[in-house]
């Protein structure tokens, strides 16, 4: 079963288990299912798992991978979250303004969609780049 997977890989990785996360998360994306209507948000858990991890070359990947499937599909529920995964990947590949980008980009989708919890998760991400890095711009 899917759900199991992914709701235990996605709590493990809160916890900060992350190793034991992605093994959860990745059967649950070569499942059937993993492979259908829920692909979006297994992949944003296993894009949270692996920056957790340090790996955010294959956290970028993960969320990359989760906006292009719901382009594909038009399914967009994750976007926001997609979008931050995306920047804090590409923030810990020290890619500054590219990973600021995407961070605006999580703002701007999760004000659209009034998902406040994404649009905190956001801005907090948002903020703590502009608390570690002094030299990127606050517009």
């Amino acid at each position: 079963m899917w759900e199991p997977q992914f709701t235990r890989g996605g709590a493990l990785s809160a916890q900060g288990a992350f190793e034991e996360a992605v093994t959860y998360l990745r059967a649950g994306l070569a499942s059937r299912l993993g492979a259908l209507t829920f692909r979006p948000y297994g992949l944003a858990c296993l894009a949270e798992a692996m920056a957790g991890k340090g790996e955010f070359g294959a956290s970028l990947e993960a969320a990359r991978e989760g906006l292009k499937v719901q382009r594909e599909t038009g399914y967009g529920h994750w976007d926001a979250e997609l979008h931050r995964l995306q920047g804090i990947a590409l923030l810990g590949l020290k890619q500054l303004d590219e990973g600021q980008r995407a961070l605006e980009a999580a703002l701007r989708i999760a004000k659209g969609q009034q998902a406040k919890a994404y649009e905190l998760r956001a801005a907090m991400s948002m903020a703590r780049l502009w608390r570690d890095n002094e030299d990127v711009s606050l517009d």
